[in-house]
């Protein structure tokens, strides 16, 4: 069964990018659907100007078509293109002149040997076949009518027969035209797919080329090998080639071995296998011998082993556990008759017989009295002593042993209690609670000083407490040195990169963040928009909020959305670069200067309009944020959104205040289960705000540079802990924001930018 290589090729001037390419998809088929199984999809389109949003739509469009149409391949690919055609249509109906778009689309239908190419506009596509030959489609002569002009489209649909080796390669304009075709079948002729990668790859780099490219490769590898396939016994490998099976061995009988009726004289040692081949003649005896029993057959095979046979002679062959009655030449035969009853045995010969009865004892008459020995005198002295040190050696042992492992058992013992105690301590959060957590593990440490859970709770006991009673104190690293600002400037930490927006300066600055996130990885930031640059063809207007929208269908890998005055909406793609960023147009949207926050959730966007005191909401229709918004608040229920100070959505929608206070709502009404209490002091004055995504089990951070903390509530508005920075670098706090991998604060303050990681609290 055929199988498929394939692999996407992105570039930014020239370099390889590892994000995921909005212009271009390769999907097998949806699993549920056999009918469909083992067709794989390719759809590359080219638009101009390059608009992203636009081009992951008109593919999603394509790709969504083909899968859910019935009828054949090519009824489907027509489909798709006749969707994605009427998509772009509608997109540049519904836009200004500087947003519409043209190009082309292509989609690559593989089925068994077999692929179906669908083009509308002058697409790219190149399939290169292992003998040499080459393809081109469209195989019709331009001039050809471009993606999004006509109704219907004009479409193009090629096949061709693909085997091992076949490569099939889509591009768009700018990295199609790079090298002559010539150039691209060197490429793809390589025996390699990694290798075809690498070339281009090369080529793309040397000449700093923007755009993509789709490679497919079929290979003629099987998807595998049955298992039964796969096995192969340990018999067939000890066989040679086409050798029939070897029979099973026979059972070895083996006879029992009587006990000898007379004590033969032996003159040589007793060698059971004898060393030559041939067996050695008996002496002469009045008897026959007896006949030796023929060794085990040779040709007979061996049970399996794990090691080819190897061809064996006579003197190799041992017999197996096998003691035969065999009659031994090199023992002397008896010729005297059987013992007599009595168990006596016979001399063996009569010229013996006198000498051997004057070596005899005579005989006896009656009975000899054995004689017991005495016992040895005991001496009291020594068997006390003895005792006495044998008690003395066992007390020794035990006390050892006791003070080796008897604190550690009890260590053990109190770590249930100790474990519990840090449930209550971390549950309630108050002095004494953790006191006591501190108390029990620094008696388990005492008992056992190397046991490390009761050293993590010991050192978070004490955190702890610190935390509350007197403030932790965070280490703080700066990351950049900032300018004086007469506005606050505003903060946004996503995907290892900290972005900040200059209100004064209108623009927005990107820093990348080393592993840790604690230190910038480059000297100097990334700017990543600014006012007055030119942008989609007209100027950038003046910035006021950013906020991150987190991947979703949308944007699989994020976006920071940047709002400016005239409902100016800038949605900057970090996996797409700087040069990717689009401009949208709010409709309805607040006066100039009206609009002071923005945030997200979901994927909605939220705005306070001050000049209205409203909360307006905007749900995407196609990527696209022109539909009118929804109010959040009913008229006579909103507060007073002119003061606030800081918004953070999770679900709920959290507000400060400029009276420090925090309120929060739910789908519009207040959330009465939020009461900040349990503070330490009454001196709280929050300027700034951040929280935890979790709606449940997240924290608020609130920035107090009055006091010059950061307090840590729960998302009931329980007092949990607070920190400090070193010095009074908390007295111009200015903004602060949260990641939680890693976990480190980021702040505005005293004109720098700085990172701070938050202790963690670590589970037993």
């Amino acid at each position: 069964m055929i199988q498929r290589f394939s692999e996407t090729l992105r570039f930014q001037d020239g370099a390889r990018q590892k994000h995921s390419a909005p212009e271009a998809t390769i999907e097998e088929a949806p699993a549920g659907n056999p009918r469909y199984a083992g067709e794989l999809l390719a759809v590359l389109v080219d638009l101009n100007p390059p608009m992203s949003h636009r081009s992951r739509e008109t593919r999603t469009v394509a790709a969504k078509a083909y899968w859910e149409s019935s009828g054949g391949i090519v009824a489907r690919l027509r489909r798709a293109l006749a969707e994605a055609n009427r998509y772009v249509m509608a997109e540049n109906a519904k836009s200004g002149l500087n947003q519409q778009v043209a190009g082309s689309i292509t989609c690559a239908a593989f089925a068994r040997s077999e692929v179906f190419i669908g083009q509308v506009g002058p697409a790219n596509a190149l399939l290169y076949h292992p003998d040499g030959a080459v393809e081109i489609f469209p195989q019709e002569a331009p001039p050809m009518l471009p993606l999004g002009s006509a109704l219907p489209p004009d479409i193009h649909v090629g096949y061709a027969a693909v085997k091992d080796g076949s490569t099939l390669l889509l591009a768009t304009a700018n990295v199609a035209e790079v090298q002559a075709r010539t150039g691209w079948v060197e490429a793809l002729s390589s025996q390699e797919p990694r290798q075809s990668v690498e070339r281009i790859v090369k080529t793309m780099s040397q000449h700093r080329v923007s755009g993509c490219a789709l490679l497919v490769r079929t290979t003629g590898k099987p998807e595998g090998t049955p298992l039964a396939d796969q096995e192969e016994t340990e018999e067939a490998r000890m066989l040679p080639p086409h050798s029939p099976p070897a029979p099973a061995p026979s059972p070895v009988v083996t006879p029992p071995i009587e006990p000898p009726q007379h004590a033969p004289e032996i003159e040589t040692p007793i060698d059971l296998l004898p060393p030559a081949q041939e067996a050695p003649t008996p002496p002469p005896s009045s008897k026959p011998a007896a006949k030796i029993p023929a060794a085990p057959s040779l040709s007979q095979p061996e049970p399996k082993q794990s090691a080819p046979p190897i061809k064996p002679n006579a003197e190799q062959v041992k017999p197996r556990w096998q003691f035969p009655e065999i009659h031994l030449p090199n023992l002397r035969a008896p010729r005297e008759s059987p013992s007599p009853p009595h168990g006596r045995p016979r001399i063996p010969s009569p010229s013996l017989k006198p000498v051997l009865n004057a070596l005899l004892p005579v005989n006896v008459t009656g009975r000899v009295r054995a004689i017991p020995p005495s016992p040895p005198e005991e001496n009291s002295t020594v068997i006390g002593g003895l005792a006495l040190g044998l008690f003395i050696v066992v007390l020794l042992i035990t006390v050892s042993t006791y003070l080796q492992f008897g604190g550690e058992t009890r260590a053990q013992s109190m770590l249930a209690e100790v474990e519990a105690a840090w449930e209550n301590a971390y549950t309630h959060q108050t002095s004494e609670d953790w006191k006591q957590v501190l108390i029990l593990s620094e008696q388990i440490l005492t008992l056992d000083p190397a046991n490390s859970t009761a050293q993590v709770l010991r050192d978070e006991a004490q955190l702890a407490l610190d935390a509350l009673e007197h403030a932790a104190l965070l280490a703080a690293s700066q990351i950049a040195e900032l300018g004086i600002s007469p506005t606050p400037r505003r903060l946004l930490v996503a995907q290892a990169w900290v972005y900040l927006l200059n209100p004064t300066t209108d623009e927005v600055l990107g820093f990348p963040l080393t592993e840790d996130g604690a230190h910038a990885s480059s000297s100097a930031p990334t700017q990543i928009l600014r006012r007055g640059q030119t942008l989609m063809g007209a100027p950038v207007e003046n910035l006021v909020d950013l906020a991150w929208m987190e991947p979703g269908p949308g944007y699989p890998d994020g976006a920071v959305f940047i709002y400016g005055d005239n409902g100016t909406l800038y949605i900057y793609e970090p996996s797409l670069g700087p040069a990717s960023i689009t401009r949208q147009t709010l409709k309805q949207h607040p006066m100039p200067g009206s609009v002071t926050l923005t945030a997200t959730y979901g994927d909605q966007f939220y705005l306070i309009d001050r000049q209205r005191n409203q909360l307006f909401r905007y749900a995407p229709i196609n990527g696209l944020y022109d539909s009118p918004p929804r109010p959040y608040f009913a008229q006579e229920v909103a507060p007073a959104l002119q003061n606030t100070l800081d918004m953070e959505l999770d679900g709920h929608l959290y507000l400060l205040l400029g009276d420090s206070s925090i309120r929060t709502y739910f789908d519009g009404t207040d959330d009465l289960s939020f009461v900040v209490q349990d503070l330490p002091d009454a001196q709280f004055h929050p300027t700034v705000m951040d929280i935890e995504p979790d709606p449940e089990n997240g924290r608020i951070y609130l920035g107090d540079p009055q006091s010059e903390r950061v307090v840590v509530l729960d998302k009931r508005g329980h007092f949990l802990q607070q920190y400090r920075l070193p010095g009074n670098t908390l007295k111009q706090l200015e903004a602060l924001t949260l990641s939680l991998d890693p976990h480190v604060l980021y702040l505005i303050a005293d004109n720098g930018l700085y990172a701070a990681p938050i202790p963690q609290f670590i589970t037993p």
